[in-house]
């Protein structure tokens, strides 16, 4: 009588082990299922993980909504990438400085619960630039504190006048890896 229940208890151990090794697993991309795509560089790079959602213009019309579930188990930052045909020069810069484009972002998780916002004129946004990339970003939602088994809803609205020049940007995710000193 006693075999039974130690080959049941065994059983039961077994499983709770799986189990466990299961959830302490690191995390995978194919977990992603939210909008865009999402590489891993590896552990010893940084940004380790990288969303890009589908691009849109900077330009007033109709909100921009993103879905975002599975994300990495790690803190995300988000900037927005200008891209282009052409790289874009410091008057290009100077034109959007002085006009009227805002922009403003929300986050929010299943429950309607909002997570980070962030609006303003696009001249109040952080302008980071280098010869070969630019980005915006807002500190009122560049560190979203985001979970990994929440699905978030990410809505982008751009108003005002349209940006000149016509600009394209590509909402980003990065976080995670090594960042040495």
């Amino acid at each position: 009588m006693r075999r039974p229940c130690v080959r049941l208890t065994v059983r039961w151990l077994a499983v709770a082990v799986l189990f466990l090794g299961w959830l302490a697993l690191p995390y995978t991309v194919s977990r992603y299922q939210g909008d865009g795509t999402i590489t891993d560089r590896g552990f010893w790079s940084y940004p380790r993980y990288r969303i890009r959602l589908p691009q849109m213009e900077l330009a007033a019309g109709r909100p921009h909504v993103y879905r975002l579930r599975g994300l990495p188990p790690e803190s995300l930052y988000l900037t927005f990438e200008v891209v282009g045909r052409r790289l874009v020069d410091d008057e290009d810069f100077d034109a959007m400085r002085t006009g009227k484009t805002w922009m403003a972002v929300t986050i929010a998780d299943d429950r309607g619960r909002r997570v980070c916002s962030a609006s303003g004129a696009l001249k109040e946004w952080v302008l980071t630039q280098s010869y070969q990339h630019a980005s915006y970003w807002h500190d009122g939602c560049v560190r979203p504190e985001l979970n990994e088994r929440t699905a978030y809803t990410m809505t982008v609205t751009v108003g005002g006048e349209s940006a000149t020049p016509q600009l394209v940007i590509v909402p980003t995710l990065e976080g995670g890896g090594m960042e040495l000193p």
